[in-house]
């Protein structure tokens, strides 16, 4: 029975690396459509890792899978899976990476900027120990992104210009555009358009 129950919650960690991006890109509904018929599976896995005391599948899974429930509505859910799950000790620096960035994206969509830059800044903390670049730029760019909503423009800047540097060094074009394409959101934003 434990071993049935740690391959069923590593099936759902190595699901949500496998479909991370094709919950993005084109085709994205089938996949979403695919997780969606997980989400009771998911349920047990997060209750397995709670009752277990082991919290590094499920912190992987709904890490990696986050836009699965922003997509579907199910963001509450998810965060108060992650709430527990991040409270809780145990867990790889990576799974506990991906879930902070999960819970700092979450909280950026339901419009909690000031939390949403404080768990992406610890999760970049994370991803530049773990030395992963795109997913330092992708901190980086996101906290300029809420810093630009909440008005702080020029920290908006710093850090937009920061996720830029990591963007271009790593050869991550198509993150080079949204950069510039976020700058520009910003510019507009700040009524800043003479320059």
């Amino acid at each position: 029975m434990a071993e049935a129950e740690a391959g069923h919650s590593l099936y759902h960690a190595d699901l949500g690396t496998r479909v991370r991006v094709l919950l993005e890109g084109e085709g994205q509904q089938v996949w979403i459509d695919r997780v969606e018929a997980e989400h009771d599976n998911l349920r047990s896995v997060v209750r397995r890792a709670i009752d277990k005391n082991n919290p590094e599948a499920a912190l992987l899974a709904i890490g990696t899978m986050w836009r699965y429930f922003h997509r579907r509505g199910h963001l509450t859910e998810a965060r108060e899976w992650l709430d527990t799950l991040l409270a809780m000790p145990g867990g790889s620096a990576r799974a506990r990476a991906e879930a902070t960035d999960a819970m700092a994206a979450m909280r950026y969509w339901q419009n909690d900027m000031e939390e949403s830059m404080r768990l992406y800044k610890e999760s970049l903390a994370l991803f530049e120990m773990l030395g992963d670049r795109e997913h330092m730029g992708d901190a980086l760019f996101s906290i300029s992104a809420a810093a630009n909503f909440l008005g702080d423009f020029e920290l908006g800047r710093e850090y937009g210009d920061r996720a830029l540097a990591v963007f271009e060094a790593a050869g991550l074009f198509v993150s080079v555009r949204k950069v510039h394409a976020s700058e520009a959101f910003r510019i507009w934003l700040g009524g800043d358009l003479e320059n």
